[in-house]
């Protein structure tokens, strides 16, 4: 009886251990910073060596330094606008690293208090401003087919400068049948100097955040927008086809004068 009595309290005690010690000390591992809020005084100290670190009851907050946010799936792809009224969901991933100093930590835990706010609520933000103001100076059919790569420039500067402001103009213009139509275009604003105009800050700027690698996998554009670009092509092919008939029909007829 005596003995049962002896390994259940050793058994507690070395349980009381076990959580007392995970209380008493944490690891910061590889990858990561840590800021301390000490218990009691509330004191606040930041960890970018990796380690074993005393945490005498502390409460302790972790930060990933380098990730990746992921915007692929559908309900986390972004909508956008095009100058031509088109909508697109556009989907990809971005690779960040956050500051290591502790000052740029702390900013960043004093404004955001865990690392999926700052996924959340400021990575993701910066992301989907930056797409929706890019996708405004352009048109539908210009990302589809030749101007993709400015797109993603474009987006990639915006991220890490901030949102530029922009002109809008319009102009009267005449489509290929003649009739009349209103071209509204909206472009950046520059200074003298050649420099975009930043009408709003980019938060990777204000918090140091390193823009590492942005990918943009797919823009799905609407069903509307996606017949349009399809006829337009097969308007095209058709004139190439007709251009290509009928210069053929020109070299033939000059054939058959030369043969008399």
């Amino acid at each position: 009886m005596m003995k049962n009595i002896f390994i259940g309290v050793a058994a507690m005690a070395l349980l009381g251990t076990v959580v007392m010690s995970s209380m008493l000390f944490e690891t910061n591992m590889a990858g990561y910073v840590q800021v301390k809020q000490a218990a009691g005084t509330g004191q606040m100290s930041v960890r970018t060596e990796p380690g074993l670190y005393p945490q005498m009851f502390s409460s302790i907050y972790t930060y990933r330094i380098s990730d990746v946010y992921d915007f692929n799936d559908r309900n986390e792809s972004i909508n956008v606008r095009f100058q031509d009224s088109a909508t697109a969901d556009v989907s990809g991933q971005i690779k960040y690293r956050l500051p290591v100093s502790e000052d740029g930590i702390m900013k960043l835990h004093n404004d955001f208090r865990s690392d999926l706010a700052v996924t959340t609520d400021l990575i993701r933000q910066v992301v989907a401003a930056a797409i929706k103001q890019t996708a405004t100076l352009f048109d539908a059919e210009e990302v589809y087919s030749t101007r993709r790569s400015d797109f993603i420039r474009l987006v990639n500067e915006q991220i890490k400068s901030g949102i530029y402001a922009t002109t809008f103009t319009e102009a009267l213009k005449k489509d290929e049948n003649g009739n009349n139509f209103i071209q509204r275009t909206v472009v950046p604003r520059y200074t003298e100097d050649g420099l975009p105009v930043i009408s709003e800050e980019s938060a990777f700027k204000r918090y140091d955040i390193e823009l590492i690698q942005l990918v943009i996998n797919d823009i799905d554009f609407d069903g509307k927008t996606d017949e349009l670009i399809a006829k337009r092509k097969e308007a095209e092919q058709e004139q190439v086809v007709a251009k290509a008939t009928a210069e053929r029909a020109k070299q033939d007829a000059i054939t058959t004068m030369e043969q008399g």
